[in-house]
């Protein structure tokens, strides 16, 4: 959370196996949003957690909103390197940069973990998806 003002997936077009920032890539770990392109959730806390937000996020966030929705109502979110997957982000939308109605939702209902990720180190920059140190 907190990538570009919002979210964004991490090591995002880094190359597989290698030992990027502390082999953070190759441990299973909490975290507070995954992409719904690889989520396994039980039904029941699908509709627990209210779904995915149809009305507000009609293009994208829906599955960043159900994870902390999730977190919100006392689950984590975890993600696993055992399973290996080929994500083309959006290949299938015309829209490529995020609707600014349902980016301004996302700031204003998620404002605390975009501000303050938890799983996020502090010192590390939020305009790259590398877990780079920030320098400015």
């Amino acid at each position: 959370m907190g990538i570009y003002g919002n979210s964004g997936h991490a090591f995002k077009g880094q190359p597989g196996g290698q030992p990027l920032y502390y082999d953070l890539p190759r441990l299973v770990r909490s975290c507070c949003a995954v992409t719904a392109a690889c989520m396994l959730i039980s039904r029941a806390k699908f509709f627990e957690a209210g779904a995915f937000d149809e009305v507000n996020l009609a293009v994208a966030f829906q599955d960043v909103d159900l994870c902390l929705k999730l977190l919100e109502n006392g689950y984590r979110n975890v993600y696993t390197p055992f399973a290996l997957l080929y994500h083309h982000e959006s290949v299938t939308k015309s829209e490529k940069i995020p609707n600014p109605v349902e980016d301004a939702y996302m700031k204003k209902r998620w404002a605390k973990y975009i501000a303050d990720d938890p799983y996020y180190n502090p010192n590390l920059g939020r305009r790259t998806e590398d877990f780079r140190i920030a320098l400015d």
